[in-house]
C-alpha cells in the first residue's frame, strides 16, 4: 500500500458519517487534513453514499461493501476485524446526527470525537437554549428577538462551500441550522437575498418573487456590492485552508489539530481507505 514500518506503527482513525451532503464533505476534507499528517483513515458511510464517492474519485481504494444494517451491531464487527489484520483503531470520529457512535466507543474503551458540522453560531444558539441563558421565542412570544454574546461565525456545512466557491445565494432556509446560516450570509455577509425565514412563514414563495431575487443579486443596484463581498469571502476562505491558516495555526483560538498531530502522529504517508 506503499507504507513504511508496520501497520501497527500508525495512527488509525475510524471516520463513520450520517448519510447526507452537509456531514459527509465535511468529514471527509476532515480525513483528507489526518492522512496528510500521516494518519490511517478508514471513512465509513452506507453504500448509497460510497458509490458516488468511487464514481466520483477513481482513485479510491475500497473493501467490498460492508452491510450497514444497525450500526450499533456492524460497527463493533469492522473495528475488531480490523484489529485481527493489523489495523489496531486508535480513535472514532462520527457527526451529531448519530451519537450511538460514541456508545460503541465507549463500550470497546476507544476514544471517540465529534465533529460539529453546523455552524458555530447555531451551537452557541443550542447551548444557551439548552440551559436557559437567553430567552427564545415560545408559544407566549413567538416573534422576540435572540441576542446572544459574542456569536461566533465560523461556519461548516453547505454554507461553506458557497463562500469558498464565491457565488452569490438566494436562500430558502427551512429548518434546523438553515436559518441561522442565511442570517450570516445575508445581513453579515451581504452575499445574497433571502427568499423566506423558514417553515414558520408557513407559505408558498410564487414565481414572480424567485425572478426578482434571481434580478437583485445578478443585475440589481445591489448586485456589485454583493458580487465585492462574495470574492471577499472567498479570498478569506482560501486563506483559512492554506498551511499558514487557521486550522494549522497553534497561535489561534482554532489552530489546535496541526500541532496536536504534529507531536502525536509518527510521520507516514498512507493513502484513503473508504469501507
Amino acid at each position: 500500500m506503499g507504507s513504511q514500518g508496520t501497520m501497527d506503527s500508525f495512527v488509525h482513525v475510524f471516520l463513520i458519517s450520517f448519510p447526507g451532503q452537509g456531514h459527509v464533505n465535511p468529514l471527509l476534507r476532515l480525513g483528507k487534513c489526518l492522512t496528510s499528517k500521516g494518519v490511517l483513515i478508514t471513512y465509513c458511510v452506507p453504500e448509497c453514499v460510497g458509490k458516488d464517492m468511487r464514481a466520483a474519485n477513481k482513485n479510491i481504494i475500497s473493501d467490498e461493501p460492508t452491510p450497514y444494517g444497525d450500526g450499533r451491531e456492524v460497527l463493533p464487527t469492522m473495528i475488531k476485524e480490523n484489529k485481527v489484520e493489523g489495523r489496531h483503531v486508535s480513535c472514532l470520529i462520527n457527526n451529531p446526527f448519530i451519537p450511538w457512535v460514541c456508545d460503541v466507543a465507549d463500550s470497546l474503551g476507544i476514544p471517540c470525537a465529534v465533529l460539529w458540522v453546523q455552524s458555530c453560531a447555531s451551537f452557541s444558539s443550542y447551548y444557551h437554549y439548552h440551559f436557559n441563558l437567553a430567552p427564545f421565542p415560545n408559544e407566549t412570544y413567538p416573534d422576540i428577538d435572540v441576542h446572544l454574546p459574542n456569536m461566533p461565525i465560523l461556519k461548516w456545512n453547505s454554507s461553506i462551500e458557497v463562500i469558498a466557491n464565491g457565488v452569490h445565494i438566494i436562500a430558502f432556509p427551512q429548518l434546523g441550522d438553515q436559518v441561522t446560516d442565511v442570517k450570516y450570509l445575508v445581513d453579515e455577509f451581504r452575499t445574497g437575498v433571502r427568499l423566506s425565514r423558514g417553515v414558520t412563514e408557513n407559505r408558498i414563495i410564487p414565481r414572480c418573487e424567485v425572478e426578482q431575487s434571481l434580478h437583485e443579486v445578478m443585475s440589481g443596484p445591489k448586485a456589485a456590492e454583493m458580487k465585492e463581498n462574495v470574492l471577499k469571502w472567498k479570498k478569506k476562505a482560501s486563506e483559512a485552508v492554506t498551511e499558514d491558516g487557521t486550522p494549522y495555526n497553534s497561535d489561534h483560538p482554532m489552530g489546535y489539530m496541526g500541532s496536536a498531530l504534529d507531536s502525536a502522529v509518527k510521520p507516514a504517508g498512507l493513502p484513503q481507505r473508504l469501507e
